[in-house]
């Protein structure tokens, strides 16, 4: 399974292949709204591939500083449950990352043997 994302794949992401509009257009906001978030999606494409690994570094810090920010304004009451949710994202998104990164380091160790 490929990474939406990653360098081989070339098709353009559209939200409206993975949606169907004809059941969620009403929720979403309609054609002009799918063509907006079409829109964004691509100016999202576009800024990964002219960006480095720097950009994203850079990209997670501010990411991880606003939602440390954001943290701070959650009730004590709410607070484990919103841990709990946070936990989740992160195992969720961290190992298929993680995975992709040894992927790719096994695929640079085979080629060059």
């Amino acid at each position: 399974m490929s990474w939406p994302l990653s360098q081989t794949d070339t098709s353009p992401l559209s939200i409206t292949d993975t949606i169907p509009q004809k059941s969620y257009s009403h929720i979403i906001g309609g054609k002009d709204s799918m063509k907006a978030i079409d829109d964004l999606l691509d100016l999202g494409n576009r800024y990964a591939e002219q960006s480095t690994w720097k950009d994203f570094a850079l990209t997670k810090f501010c990411l991880c500083s606003m939602g440390i920010a954001i943290g701070m304004t959650v009730p004590e009451k709410y607070r484990r449950p919103v841990l709990a949710g946070c936990t989740a994202v992160f195992a969720a998104t961290y190992i298929p990352l993680m995975t992709k990164v040894f992927r790719t380091a096994l695929e640079k160790t085979d080629s060059t043997e």
